[in-house]
């Protein structure tokens, strides 16, 4: 299913990181609001607020204009920058890279290497040649991994690591299964993330295996 302008992309990865952490929880949600509102209502991730902009105040729960610019500031100057205060032009940074839709690109992409596809198994139908599959070991999803797991420390040693394990899909789907849920528990989220395990670590431990936290935070428990 196409993007057609009704999504708003947040990584899983967004509460871990360095310059986000440091909001309130309360401007952390107006933070995830006004991406949403600047979906809806910017152009290409650039918006402009005039004074009163009160469909603005009234999404970020504040009184008045004034309150409101204060918390559009103390957003992240990496990820949002605000021209003036008054009237304000508010760009959200890489937009178009992490927020624009691409989908019709990739049914492009898509249909051409399925053109290409079927072509190349005719090609192979009439030399009557067959030709064994390799199967897939994962490496190529190491980067996956990596982009979800919150901790990015030793890099080249976790890469290794994870070579070693020969991830083919069905233990990929078990590892990033259980991943989701652990970048959850109280353990990852306390101090700061203080607790969380080298990536090496963990896959060398198989930590995956690991019974399920016994507490999770989801976002509605905020």
């Amino acid at each position: 299913m196409g993007d057609q302008g009704r999504w708003f992309k947040l990584w899983v990865t967004a509460p871990y990181d360095i310059h986000l952490s440091n909001l309130s929880l309360e401007d952390f949600a107006r933070w995830c609001l006004f991406g949403v509102y600047l979906k809806v209502h910017g152009n290409n991730g650039v918006l402009e607020i005039t004074s009163p902009a009160t469909s603005l105040q009234q999404l970020f729960r504040v009184h008045d204009h004034a309150e409101m610019m204060q918390v559009i500031t103390r957003f992240p100057s990496t990820k949002i920058t605000v021209t003036s205060v008054t009237t304000a032009t508010v760009t959200w940074c890489n937009w178009l890279k992490y927020q624009g839709d691409f989908s019709g690109d990739r049914v492009r992409k898509f249909r051409c290497v399925k053109r290409t596809k079927k072509r190349g198994e005719e090609k192979r139908r009439e030399e009557n040649k067959t030709t064994p599959l390799t199967p897939q070991k994962g490496g190529d999803r190491f980067n996956e991994f990596w982009l979800l797991y919150p901790r990015k420390v030793c890099k080249r040693k976790t890469e290794q690591a994870w070579k070693k394990l020969q991830v083919e899909n069905g233990l990929f789907e078990k590892i990033i299964s259980s991943l989701q849920t652990q970048v959850l528990s109280d353990q990852w989220l306390r101090d700061n993330g203080q607790y969380i395990p080298h990536p090496t670590t963990w896959l060398n431990g198989r930590r995956w295996e690991d019974e399920p936290p016994g507490k999770t935070k989801s976002w509605r428990e905020g």
